[in-house]
């Protein structure tokens, strides 16, 4: 059937109850099907759905901050498409094993021009002054749900926010930074560098969003 919003919940749902799962992380891919190699003949959608299951109903703050540091292995290239999650994750790849060796939690992907992106799996947040500050996603970074949705909630907790290219200094002059992503919610990071960061912030957007989503066990 025609795959629409209302089509994509009843399959969500489906899959998750027949796996006997009452919280679960839901994956879905798209592909083009049909015959064309490079020059398609037809651009049908194929998809499939995976779900796995989430150990805790709610999001939980990590007790630890982070340690993050620049990956200086490669950069990502900045394009249209590159907002959306495809793939193609060797440059992702290639960060989790920069910070695997270097003895980090994870690390800042720079775009071609040397300013911050994303992380290997996680939208990053810096707070600073009240402000909230986010790559914009001509950086290169994948534009994620969670990131869509603190931008949107940030309000609520006396949070403005601005989208904008953001640089190595802005990084070392936050008071906090935070990743985001729709597995783990929001993780703070203690440390980039020789900079130690606060989490006051990333715990009352927790807090907020576990209420306001009704997650709160």
């Amino acid at each position: 059937p025609e795959l629409n919003l209302r089509t994509f919940n009843n399959y969500a749902l489906q899959l998750a109850e027949k796996n006997g799962y009452s919280n679960a992380r839901i994956r879905f891919q798209g592909y083009r099907m049909g015959a064309g190699r490079y020059t398609p003949n037809e651009s049908a959608l194929g998809w499939s759905m995976v779900c796995e299951p989430f150990e805790e109903s709610h999001y939980s703050l990590n007790k630890k901050g982070l340690h993050l540091d620049f990956c200086l292995s490669h950069r990502i290239n900045p394009a249209p498409q590159s907002s959306f999650k495809t793939s193609n994750s060797l440059p992702y790849v290639l960060g989790g094993i920069y910070a695997k060796e270097h003895g980090l939690d994870d690390c800042f992907l720079l775009d071609s021009q040397g300013n911050i992106s994303e992380a290997t799996g996680s939208n990053v947040f810096l707070v600073r002054d009240s402000m909230l500050i986010t790559p914009d996603l001509v950086s290169g970074g994948v534009g994620g749900v969670m990131r869509s949705i603190v931008m949107q909630e940030a309000s609520a907790v006396g949070l403005s926010v601005n989208a904008k290219t953001i640089t190595r200094e802005d990084v070392l002059n936050a008071d906090e930074c935070f990743l985001t992503n729709a597995s783990t919610g929001i993780q703070w990071v203690g440390a980039v560098e020789k900079k130690r960061y606060f989490k006051r912030a990333a715990s009352t957007l927790t807090d907020h969003i576990n209420t306001k989503f009704d997650l709160v066990s």
